[in-house]
């Protein structure tokens, strides 16, 4: 109550203070108020003007797009079908008109193939599309060096690839991913070091699906590469997990030693489960104590790739521990067990078939049934 009633006071004070201040400053007070809303009238009527401008300056864009559109069909389809020469194209495509035809021959460059396409790539060089492109990576508008960076990688630029070299450190994390997207489209495996490098640097887990697909963009060439910096560069956890997750993929088996080393000393528990799985891929026996020992472990996804692993090498040695984490209680881990003891053989059918005469397990009885 009394907090309120100091409150009452302060505020009749202040009201007070600024009745007295209004009567004295009354003409001053007026002024300011016009003057603010002139100030207001000014800007909408402004923004008004600006909106009805480039209304009428789009709708005049998009006229001449589409009358240019309509001339450069027909040319274009004679072009490809060798009625019309590179020379006589360029005739109907000045400097200015470059936006206009990017914009025209956008959808055409992406719907043509085989030879078509490489006659369209000629077209390009010819026209000096590449370098109008090049020249808009060090534009000021990041959306313009997305572009460029974009249709560069459509055109397969190799000429470019110094200056994509360069959006690897721009400050557009956009134009970054890009850049590196279309240097492993270009396969420029001089760039992965630096691509790597910067991701490790400035990127978090969340790039790891994207970084992925980026990197597989290479092929199996990257592998060698991969290697020397997975081994020499200190990554980040995340990126351990793009490269093992490469490895296993392409089933890239001279990196055993490093997985193994990985699986045994990471605290990231997705990596040695990324570990796991991609050691599993590559189908090797003398992996088999590795993946026994692994069957043993607690975590399930652990034990998950342990067992489809063991299957897939269907060794007899294995199937007695096949057979005990067969009646897991957890799901996934029985599954896989049961049906790593499917491949074993006609040994590991045995066990199966002894395993359902002997379970008091519905779940158990249910998957050996579905598996055999």
């Amino acid at each position: 109550m009394l907090l309120y009633n100091n409150f009452q006071v302060v505020l009749k004070m202040v009201l007070e203070t600024l009745s007295e201040l209004l009567s004295e400053n009354r003409s001053f007070a007026l002024v300011v108020i016009i003057l603010f809303i002139v100030v207001q009238f000014f800007f909408i009527n402004l923004m008004v003007l600006y909106t009805i401008f480039y209304r009428i300056l789009e709708k005049h864009r998009q006229a001449v797009q589409q009358q240019k559109n309509d001339m450069w069909y027909e040319y274009l389809f004679d072009y490809l079908d060798w009625q019309l020469t590179p020379d006589e194209f360029k005739k109907k495509v000045s400097f200015k008109d470059y936006p206009f035809f990017i914009v025209f021959i956008k959808d055409y460059f992406l719907d043509l193939a085989g030879d078509e396409k490489d006659r369209l790539r000629q077209l390009f060089v010819y026209l000096g599309i590449d370098l109008y492109f090049m020249n808009q990576l060090s534009h000021r508008n990041p959306w313009k060096r997305i572009y460029a960076v974009y249709f560069l990688g459509l055109m397969n630029c190799y000429k470019a690839v110094v200056k994509l070299r360069e959006k690897i450190y721009d400050k557009s994390d956009m134009v970054r991913i890009a850049a590196a997207s279309n240097l492993m489209q270009l396969r420029d495996l001089d760039s992965l070091s630096a691509i790597l490098e910067h991701l490790n640097q400035n990127s978090s887990g969340e790039s790891h699906i994207q970084t992925t697909a980026i990197l597989m963009e290479f092929g199996p060439e990257i592998l060698p590469h991969l290697e020397r910096i997975f081994r020499e560069m200190d990554l980040k956890d995340w990126l351990r997990r793009v490269c093992v997750d490469i490895f296993g993929y392409y089933v890239y088996n001279n990196v055993v030693d490093i997985l193994l080393e990985l699986f045994e000393t990471t605290e990231n528990m997705e990596l040695k489960i990324a570990c796991i799985g991609a050691l599993g891929q590559f189908e090797d026996p003398e992996l088999t104590d590795f993946f026994e020992k692994s069957l043993g472990q607690s975590h399930q996804a652990v034990r998950v790739y342990a067992a489809e692993a063991l299957g897939k090498l269907g060794m007899e040695r294995s199937i007695s521990m096949l057979v005990e984490s067969a009646q897991c209680k957890d799901f996934w881990v029985a599954k896989r067990s049961i049906e790593a003891l499917r491949l074993c053989g006609e040994k590991g059918t045995v066990k199966l078939e002894s395993i359902l005469a002997s379970t008091q397990s519905q779940m158990i009885k249910e998957l050996i049934l579905e598996t055999l």
